[in-house]
């Protein structure tokens, strides 16, 4: 293998147990479930951008962290009735899930790996328990399992405009690796 190979599957050759092959599928799978994800923030931000009142405009562009900003500087009584119609019990809960939110949107725009990353900060364990992911439960709030329940948790109140669930199980079935595998370093509970 050579250097710039090593250097561009660096992050997938340790879990791949050094295997070219196999680190090659895994960034694959990254690659693919980043995009996702970005699809799903799109959503995610205009719904925001719609609950404050605040569109994008061609000459105005809003960053998912000036939203996040926005939401969080309303007075608690809006606060309250935004974190409600995102399925969070309080604003404490609302700020814990904007700032992982914007974590993850940030990993995935920028190419950082997500498929088998620990993320900086929780993600309020309620919000990704029942998600209705067939890959099942998180075994921890700050895995990418914990982070795609709470996506699909949070998408169930939108209208309709993706199925997450199905597009990665699609995801998940292309991969030609052992989907045990794959789910528990995504931090999914496996049997």
């Amino acid at each position: 293998m050579d250097v710039e190979a090593r250097i561009r599957f660096r992050n997938y050759l340790h879990p791949a147990d050094g295997i070219l092959e196999t680190a090659f599928h895994l960034y694959v799978l990254d690659l693919h479930l980043r995009a996702l994800i970005m699809k799903v923030m799109s959503v995610f931000e205009c719904e925001m951008q719609l609950q404050l009142g605040s569109l994008q405009t061609d000459k105005r562009f809003i960053t998912f962290g000036s939203l996040r900003k926005r939401i969080l500087k309303k007075p608690m009584d809006r606060r309250q009735i935004f974190a409600e119609s995102l399925g969070c019990k309080n604003s404490k809960e609302l700020a814990a899930l904007l700032l992982r939110m914007n974590e993850v949107r940030n990993f995935a725009a920028h190419h950082a790996r997500l498929w088998n990353r620990r993320f900086h900060f929780s993600i309020p364990m309620r919000l990704a328990e029942d998600s209705g992911l067939d890959c099942g439960r998180p075994s921890n709030n700050n895995s990418t399992a914990a982070c795609l329940s709470a996506i699909n948790k949070i998408l169930s109140v939108f209208p309709p405009f993706l199925d997450l669930n199905s597009e990665l199980n699609v995801l998940i079935a292309g991969c030609p690796i052992n989907q045990t595998f794959i789910l528990k370093n995504m931090g999914f509970e496996v049997p």
